[in-house]
């Protein structure tokens, strides 16, 4: 099985090799392989397109129309951003913009090492942000079977 990134063929020696071989992947302790790590690195997107998609669904039924609906998901995911941009470097996976930054996010938590190991910080700012969709879902659930 030849698996290619960008329309290069990737050799099953790369696959295997441990993360922390490749320069910018110095930080990581664990025994990740770089197969393993883009597996992760899919699934990881997969989980925050669908979360981020659920949480505006919930955000936006939770308005009476659209624009108010609009404008919350604007402030709930923009805010954070230009807080960032603004220089509150500590808020810079609070937003979905930074989570998405999945690259980055495990690095930091390679860093951290939260929970033991380099996934703690992901994994922490998941549940919160499952935690949160899951709250506002059952609000809505509320405002809807009444």
């Amino acid at each position: 099985v030849t698996v290619c990134l960008l329309g290069r063929p990737i050799s099953s020696e790369l696959l295997n090799a441990p993360l922390f071989s490749l320069s910018s992947f110095e930080s990581v302790t664990s025994g990740v392989t770089v197969r393993e790590y883009a597996i992760f690195l899919f699934l990881a997107f997969l989980l925050c397109a669908v979360l981020y998609g659920l949480f505006t669904t919930v955000l936006s039924s939770l308005q009476r129309s659209t624009l108010p609906a609009m404008t919350t998901v604007v402030l709930v995911t923009a805010v954070p951003s230009l807080l960032v941009r603004a220089g509150l470097s500590d808020l810079r996976f609070v937003d979905f913009a930074g989570w998405f930054s999945v690259k980055r996010m495990f690095l930091y938590s390679a860093e951290k090492q939260i929970f033991g190991n380099d996934f703690g910080v992901f994994i922490l700012y998941s549940a919160v942000f499952f935690a949160v969709t899951c709250i506002l879902t059952a609000a809505a659930r509320r405002k809807f079977l009444k």
